[in-house]
C-alpha cells in the first residue's frame, strides 16, 4: 500500500486575512478557489513541496478546532529570522531537542504552526 497526502484542511474565521498570510508571510503559492461542502469559501494554496494546503472560512468551526501543522525546514535560525522579519509573532525562541530545532507561531484563527528542522546528533 502507498498512502500519500495531497491536501491538508485548514479552518479559519476571515479568509482574506488567512490568504494575505501563507502567501504573504509564509511564501507559499496560491492556486486559486476550492471546494468545500456547506458552501464554505475555499482558497487552495501550495506549500513549496507540493502539499497543497484547502483554507476554509468557517468562523463557527474554528472556535472549537484548530489545526496544528509541522513545516520542514533545511535552516530554522534563518528562516525563523525572515518569518519575524515578515511580521510572524513566534510564541518561543527556538528550541532545541532530541530530533533537532523548532520554533512555533499561530496564525489570527488560532491555528499553530511549528517550525522545524530535522538534525542528526549522531554524525
Amino acid at each position: 500500500m502507498c498512502l500519500t497526502v495531497n491536501y491538508l484542511p485548514v479552518f479559519v474565521k476571515n479568509l482574506q486575512t488567512e490568504i494575505d498570510f501563507y502567501t504573504s508571510k509564509l511564501g507559499f503559492e496560491l492556486l486559486g478557489d476550492g471546494i468545500y461542502h456547506n458552501d464554505n469559501q475555499c482558497k487552495l494554496v501550495k506549500a513549496g513541496d507540493n502539499t497543497i494546503i484547502g483554507i476554509i472560512e468557517d468562523p463557527q468551526s474554528n472556535d472549537g478546532y484548530k489545526s496544528k501543522m509541522l513545516l520542514n525546514t533545511p535552516d530554522l535560525l534563518h528562516d525563523y529570522h525572515q518569518l519575524r522579519l515578515a511580521g510572524i509573532e513566534f510564541m518561543n525562541k527556538p528550541q532545541y531537542s532530541t530530533n533537532g530545532l523548532s520554533a512555533q507561531f499561530a496564525d489570527k484563527s488560532g491555528n499553530s504552526y511549528i517550525l522545524f528542522e530535522h538534525r542528526n546528533y549522531q554524525d
